[in-house]
């Protein structure tokens, strides 16, 4: 009994053996699976990673390249006297021109350049509608790429200049005073709508050195060509809306403020002709109260004062019968201790240096 039992255990327990060992195989080619897969994921991983610093370091390389193909933008250009025609961009299509007029350094502000400029229009067609905006002009050093923007762009720049203003063969005059550090003598402009003005010198502060330098002419011709001021008995003469009216300034006078106990305003009197030699439109308009005035020294920008109450009403050129005027008048807020004063009056050029009267 006892032989026959232990004969029937025998193969008991080798038949129990049998599956352990299948296990065990099953696991360790699992095991085995693993392990490749692991392995063809580190190698996949490694190439795409070398595939992606390769990228990298061209994506790297052609960022340096084109850095180097924009310096013309904001950066170092070539150490080389920049002729005077460079000092003049087109914008618009070739329809209006801008020139850099003078560049210089303000008295008694050494870190403060007035940049002025002309722009006009080329063609005799209608302009698309837009703007230009000089109080964005900003400026870099030609030699260390440093940015330099404007001072008070509200204040101390004409703002925006609109092409509807704009007239043929009769420029507008602009300005904008930008933050340059002393010790900076040659600066890229960059004016809104055209391309840079490269290489432009800085003129110091005392002498007005104009950067274009203009052919002789005939002193009236010179007048009829820059827009100087013509002298008169009564005052300063100025075409206007494309010769169809002529504004003379009568006069420019101190005032008491009537809320303060100053002599901060001015009050400028003008003379509005509606010339014979064209028929003046709807559109043709002076807005006396959009008048403004600039310190000639140190380019500060002075507004009207209260100019509901304290200007004339716009001036329609349609009502004025030919060779006719209306007098008109505008208060500005001019600090004490001003004596002269840049005049600007919409549709009009320039009338620099206005002595203000102290009675």
């Amino acid at each position: 009994m006892t032989k026959v039992q232990i004969a029937k255990q025998s193969p008991d327990k080798k038949t129990l053996s049998i599956p352990n060992m299948a296990q065990s195989s099953d696991r360790e080619s699992k095991t085995y699976f693993l392990l490749a897969i692991a392995l063809v994921i580190g190698i996949c991983s490694a190439i795409i990673g070398g595939l992606l610093l390769d990228e990298y370091l061209k994506l790297f390389s052609t960022t340096q390249i084109d850095k180097g193909s924009h310096r013309d933008l904001m950066s170092v250009p070539p150490a080389t006297k920049v002729p005077a025609a460079n000092l003049v961009q087109t914008a618009f299509g070739n329809q209006v021109q801008v020139t850099i007029i003078a560049v210089k350094r303000i008295p008694g502000k050494p870190d403060e350049v007035n940049v002025e400029m002309q722009i006009e229009k080329l063609t005799d067609t209608p302009l698309i509608e837009g703007t230009i905006s000089i109080g964005s002009t900003m400026a870099s050093n030609s030699e260390t790429s440093e940015v330099y923007r404007a001072t008070d762009f509200m204040r101390r720049s004409s703002g925006r200049i609109s092409l509807s203003k704009l007239r043929q063969n009769k420029p507008i005059d602009a300005y904008v005073v930008l933050d340059v550090p002393q010790g900076v003598t040659t600066i890229d402009l960059f004016v809104d709508q055209t391309t840079p003005f490269k290489n432009v010198p800085i003129a110091a502060a005392n002498p007005f050195t104009r950067v274009v330098s203009r052919a002789a002419t005939s002193s009236k011709t010179a007048m009829q060509a820059t827009g100087s001021l013509m002298m008169q008995p009564n005052g300063l003469i100025r075409k206007a809306l494309d010769n169809k009216a002529q504004v003379q300034v009568i006069s420019a006078q101190r005032l008491n403020n009537p809320e303060l106990a100053t002599r901060n305003l001015v009050n400028v009197k003008m003379r509005i002709w509606r010339l014979g030699t064209k028929q003046p439109n709807f559109q043709d308009v002076i807005t006396v109260s959009a008048t403004t005035a600039r310190n000639p020294e140190t380019s500060e920008t002075y507004r009207a004062f209260d100019f509901l109450n304290r200007a004339t009403n716009p001036v329609f050129l349609f009502y004025l019968r030919p060779q006719t005027y209306t007098d008109a008048y505008v208060w500005l807020q001019v600090p004490e201790g001003v004596n002269t004063l840049d005049l600007f009056i919409p549709e009009t050029g320039t009338f620099r240096n206005v002595p203000i009267s102290q009675n």
